[in-house]
Order: C-alpha cells, then structure tokens, then sequence
C-alpha cells in the first residue's frame, strides 16, 4: 500500500522516553520535524537527568513538554506511560531516544490507520549499528491483519535480523487501546513484545506497513532496555505465556532465555529453562539453534543475524 499525507484532524502525541544521551537530540527533532507534525512533544525523564536533558534540548525547550518522576532509575515502560498519561489525545507515537522517525512517519501511518481502521498502527524500519543491513527495510515479512501476534514474533524465530518485529518506535496506538492496555511501568525486558501481545489479546486490530518510517539503532549505550538477564526474560514469559500459542510460547523459551543464560554462563538459568521446557512443546529447530548461539560471543552472533539477512 502507497500512503499519502494525513490531512486527518485527529490530535497525536509523540512520547519519547530518555536517560539524557545525547542522541534524544536528534530524536526530538525528527519529532518536532514531520510534515504532519505531532499536536504535542512529550518528552519524559527521571529527575536525576532533567538538567541534562534541558541543557540538551534548550534549543527546542518552548516546543515540548517534559515530564519528570522522582524515581532514581525508572524504566522505559515507566516513561512511556508517564507520557501517555500526562496528555489527551486521540493517537499516541512512541519514539526511543537513539532512534529517529523519517519525515513523513507520523502523516503516512495517521492515513493508514484511519483507512484500514486500525487501533495500533507499525511500519518497516531501517537499521543503523551492528545489525545494519544497509537500505534493506526490515522486517522480511511483515504482520498480516488478523493473524496471532505470538505466532508472527516468536514461532519458528531465526537468526536473520530481518525476521518479525513489531519495534517501539514504529507504534502508534489510539487512546482507546492505550487507555485499556498500557504500558507495564515495572518491566525491564521485552516491553514492545508485552504491549503488542495484550493489546492483541484485548481484541484492538493491529496493522503493519511495508513502509519503512523510522530509523533505528543498535548496539548504542545507555539503553534503558539493554539486558542479558535470563531471569527476568523467564520471569516474563512465565507471566505472559498464557498470551502465546504453544508454539511460540516453547520457541521463545529457547531463542530468548536460553540464549541469555548461555551467555552468562548461568547453571541456574539453564537448568530453569530445561525444567519450564518440559511443560512445553517442542521448540523448532531453529530457536534451538538461536539458544545455543549463547555460548558464542554476541559479535559472532550479530555478524551471523546480519549475513544471513544480506543474503535473502
């Protein structure tokens, strides 16, 4: 589908999450810079950082509204949430602060949600860092209408960095949705997964374009959601299994906690995993091998995601 510019009157707030890196520079003012610009700016930080991120961002300080919470480390699900409930509007853009949106992000996805009467609209990417793959858009394939989100993220995972996603920074969510299924402010890992999945199960239609309308990093410090710490994946996937098929549910044990106890080289964690797999079904063949990717250093395993991707 080729999308045009909204000319929609629905109001639209972007939320952008920051622990004061100096990339959220350039993140504010992609925002600030669309064709269709957003109705409000929310920037939204711990007290610890504000007099950062005001020094960073004088230049555009009378152009957003900057939210702040006393907490010491908060994260980036905390922050979002922050945003959304500092401000009413119709549609809430969620921006991570390495991360930019192209010019045109905000006016393509307001036309392709209002046309295809979306709750949760997402878009194709284009990567920048260790897992780049030049101008390749990606996911390879992207979310069909209808179908189970777990079965598209999870099922039959590979190691290509082009496989399924559902990025924070591509989501616009209408107020509905997220007045029902918010962000969990408590979660350290996997919050785009989390949000996806129980807005998928609260019955709001979800829609992915090819268009690739946000620009992404990796491999870039200071993120809020950086960890390897298998426990906290298991613990969330024991809390939101119930939302997966069995399927998914046994791939994701295997292509995500596994991998991170292996690379800590976790007896705990393995033997946690090995013990939860027996209660699932069996993992396909290639989450299996994406676990075991864990006892290999993460360079070995980014140049792996990233050949294969260039290949297809």
């Amino acid at each position: 589908m080729t999308l045009m510019l909204s000319q929609s009157e629905a109001t639209v707030a972007a939320v952008i999450p920051t622990s004061g890196r100096e990339s959220v520079v350039d993140a504010v003012r992609s925002a600030l810079g669309q064709s269709r610009p957003p109705d409000v700016v929310v920037v939204a930080t711990a007290e610890r950082n504000l007099a950062r991120v005001r020094e960073l961002l004088a230049d555009h300080i009378d152009n957003i509204q900057i939210e702040v919470t006393n907490i010491d480390k908060p994260t980036g699900g905390f922050l979002r949430k922050l945003g959304t409930d500092s401000i009413d509007c119709d549609w809430y853009a969620f921006l991570d602060d390495d991360d930019q949106w192209l010019p045109t992000k905000l006016g393509r996805q307001l036309v392709y949600a209002e046309e295809c009467g979306l709750d949760v609209a997402s878009s194709s990417l284009l990567v920048s860092g260790p897992d780049s793959v030049g101008d390749k858009p990606i996911p390879g394939t992207t979310y069909s209408e209808g179908d189970s989100v777990s079965e598209y993220l999870f099922a039959g995972r590979t190691l290509r960095v082009d496989r399924p996603l559902l990025h924070t920074s591509t989501l616009l969510v209408s107020r509905e949705a997220i007045e029902e299924v918010n962000w969990d402010p408590g979660l350290s890992v996997h919050q785009d997964w989390d949000l996806v999945l129980r807005l998928d199960d609260a019955g709001f239609k979800i829609g992915q374009s090819r268009d690739p309308l946000t620009h992404v990093a990796t491999g870039t410090s200071g993120s809020m959601s950086a960890t390897n710490k298998w426990a906290s994946s298991l613990e969330w996937w024991k809390n939101s299994k119930h939302l997966m098929s069995d399927r998914s549910s046994a791939d994701f044990l295997y292509s995500q906690v596994l991998r991170y106890a292996l690379r800590e080289r976790s007896r705990e964690g393995i033997q946690s995993v090995m013990l939860a797999a027996k209660r699932s079904c069996r993992p396909s063949w290639s989450a299996i091998l994406i676990g075991l990717t864990g006892c290999a250093p993460r360079s070995v395993f980014e140049k792996a995601m990233v050949r294969d991707a260039r290949t297809r």
